[in-house]
């Protein structure tokens, strides 16, 4: 027993005289008494760290939902030819601004006219043939044309004569009352033919007539204008239409024919496209969970690469009722007015719409918050000391500043409105480090700005 414990002694004694000799070193106050009024040694003060301070600031903050999409023109029309023919003359060309009824281009109408003037002709003699001035109309009655008319006659003289010789009976011979029945059959026979005869060729001129219209209507297509549009885009873009004036030109972004061209019908080519550029609608897609976030009418911000720096509004104006089985996405439209016709039909956007906004949200500079370890936390200025507080970062946000951008963040702690925080050296600091503030960040006056 004794020996065991000696042996336990012997193998702690080094380790107990290590550590009575560090106390001694470090706190010889613990075995000694120390006039420290005569001691040589005067500790040196504390080294302040120098850093920038700024304000956290209070502001209203919009909640967005960012996607991207494509600009396309509100109505887009394939401008095809109803008549085969040579291209006489071109009147607008790529770029050309046009409204709704001037005319495009003109097909060689030589042809056709001479179509319409063989069925004029043509008109005109079957209407002779019945001794027709003018067409006839629904309400035309064929007993009024001599043929129908004398054949008219002949059938009733026929059946007087008839009635006249059954009247006087044995006085006239059963030859003649025979005769009699029989020019009154052929008679009527006669009639049913001229009425017959005479519908169809009231049916020939009604088929010319519908022939010459038909050429007559060939004629005028051979002037190719640009179609009229009835509320382009739908009643959900009537107001937006209203804001240009209800004027509603049409740009032609593409041109398929040159004069002295020959134009087919087949194959069908469009010979021009237009598209309404004034006001444009981007199509965009999001997630199906955001679907209960978006309501028509809400504000979009836009931006395009052809202007860096730029911001487009826009609105919502229809949110697609289905969603894609594949993507789980769904679609949905921005209006957007053009009436400058900076944005093109085609352009790339980036889009941010506002669906939610917070108000009192706390934001500092995103350069004071400090992230090591899984902690991300900023320095609160308390005196000429700091202590760290813990935060979580929210949204994002970019303030401009006079000529600068400035990047500030949404952050939650235990932080009010008005704490100083340290926005430069916070890296040389921990929890109650010595400060020297140098000056105020000029970027950091407070104010409540809406985001």
């Amino acid at each position: 027993m004794l020996r065991s414990l000696l042996k336990m002694f012997f193998s702690l004694f080094p380790w107990v005289a290590l550590l009575l000799i560090l106390m001694v070193v470090y706190r010889p106050d613990l075995f000694f008494k120390i006039d420290t009024s005569k001691s040589s040694f005067i500790a040196k003060p504390v080294a302040s760290v120098p850093v920038l301070v700024g304000k956290i600031v209070s502001r209203t903050l919009a909640k967005n939902l960012k996607t991207t999409g494509s600009f396309k023109g509100l109505e887009t029309i394939a401008v095809i030819p109803k008549v085969e023919g040579r291209v006489f003359k071109v009147f607008h060309d790529i770029g050309d601004e046009v409204y709704p009824g001037e005319p495009l281009l003109l097909i060689d109408e030589t042809d056709l006219k001479l179509v319409v003037i063989e069925a004029k002709k043509s008109l005109e003699l079957e209407m002779a043939k019945l001794g027709l001035s003018v067409l006839p109309d629904e309400k035309f009655v064929v007993t009024n044309l001599p043929m129908v008319a004398k054949a008219a006659i002949l059938e009733k003289n026929a059946v007087n004569k008839l009635d006249r010789l059954r009247r006087i009976g044995t006085a006239s011979s059963v030859e003649d009352r025979e005769q009699a029945e029989t020019e009154s059959k052929v008679s009527k026979v006669n009639l049913d033919n001229a009425i017959l005869e005479v519908n169809t060729a009231l049916a020939t001129v009604r088929y010319k007539q519908a022939l010459l219209s038909t050429a007559e209507q060939k004629l005028k297509e051979t002037k190719i204008t640009v179609p009229v549009v009835q509320n382009p885009g739908g009643l959900d873009y009537a107001n937006f239409i209203a804001s240009l004036g209800g004027k509603t030109p049409f740009i032609v972004y593409s041109k398929g024919v040159s004069e002295g061209e020959m134009v087919h019908l087949n194959p069908m080519e469009p010979l021009y496209r237009l598209t309404l550029d004034r006001v444009l609608k981007l199509q965009v897609s999001l997630p199906e969970k955001e679907l209960s976030q978006l309501k028509l009418g809400q504000n979009a911000s836009i931006s395009v690469e052809a202007y860096p720096g730029r911001t487009f509004l826009g609105s919502v104006v229809r949110i697609y009722p289905t969603v894609d089985p594949l993507s789980r996405t769904f679609q949905l439209e921005i209006a957007v007015v053009n009436s400058s016709r900076e944005l093109k039909p085609g352009f790339f956007a980036k889009v941010s719409i506002e669906v939610d906004k917070t108000i009192d949200v706390l934001t500092v500079p995103e350069e004071s918050v400090v992230s090591f370890a899984g902690v991300t936390k900023v320095f609160r200025v308390e005196g000429d000391k700091v202590k760290q507080v813990e935060v979580k970062l929210g949204q994002r946000i970019s303030v401009s500043m006079g000529n600068k951008i400035e990047n500030w963040v949404e952050v939650s702690g235990l932080l009010k409105v008005g704490d100083s925080i340290v926005i430069s050296g916070q890296n040389s600091l921990a929890e109650n480090s010595t400060i020297k503030i140098r000056s105020l960040e000029p970027s950091t006056i407070e104010g409540n700005k809406d985001f």
